[in-house]
């Protein structure tokens, strides 16, 4: 299980620092593993000038649908934007029957795109994963 979070993980950050766009697309519409996990991937914070180059969220979020695997919570229905940096109401996200909760910022820092991102249970309270 937590082999499986890292290789989506890992895919999610290549997704994020990268903005080519494939002429194929594949949409899997059910699991091999029965039942998607419901994903609450916030907004990012940008912490860089002006506005975000990209809605890093909605990438993520349509990645994590056609995987089969996930079923994204819309940005609009969530009830907290919590951040790396912030203190996360786990309350918010029981009450949105999440399984798994994604923050993350993302700022440019000579010439590159940098961004950190967590990856939390939200039944156990805890992260999984952090880069």
């Amino acid at each position: 299980m937590h082999s499986l979070f890292r290789k989506i993980f890992g895919v999610t950050i290549l997704l994020v620092c990268s903005y080519a766009q494939s002429e194929l697309d594949i949409e899997i519409n059910e699991g091999a593993f029965g039942e998607r996990s419901r994903i609450a991937v916030v907004p990012f914070d940008w912490k860089g000038n002006g506005i975000a180059p990209t809605a890093f969220d909605q990438i993520i979020s349509y990645d994590l649908e056609l995987s089969g695997l996930f079923e994204p919570i819309e940005a609009q229905n969530m009830l907290s934007f919590p951040t790396p940096d912030s203190n996360i109401n786990f309350r918010d996200w029981h009450i949105l029957d999440a399984d798994y909760l994604m923050v993350g910022n993302a700022e440019v820092v000579e010439g590159r795109l940098v961004s950190e991102v967590r990856l939390y249970d939200v039944h156990s309270e805890r992260p999984i994963l952090t880069r």
